[in-house]
């Protein structure tokens, strides 16, 4: 385990890797369950960055929808 190098990610960039990779199935609700106020804000900037597609825009739109058309306004 020591020479081998590994990897940590928060909750929000682990669902800003699954939704880059389009695997969003499982992810419904998963902002509502499991981030804070802050790690949503970190997720949508996350998703800010990469959103190039439709199912990255569809996902910012129903999981992070205050701040999708609170951005969208601006």
């Amino acid at each position: 385990m020591l020479d081998k190098e590994e990897y940590v990610a928060n909750y929000a960039r682990a669902i800003a890797d699954l939704v880059y990779k389009g695997e969003t199935a499982g992810l419904k609700n998963c902002v509502q369950d499991y981030l804070d106020d802050n790690e949503e804000n970190e997720l949508f900037n996350y998703l800010k960055l990469i959103n190039k597609n439709k199912k990255v825009d569809d996902f910012m739109k129903f999981e992070l929808t205050k701040l999708y058309f609170k951005d969208k306004r601006c």
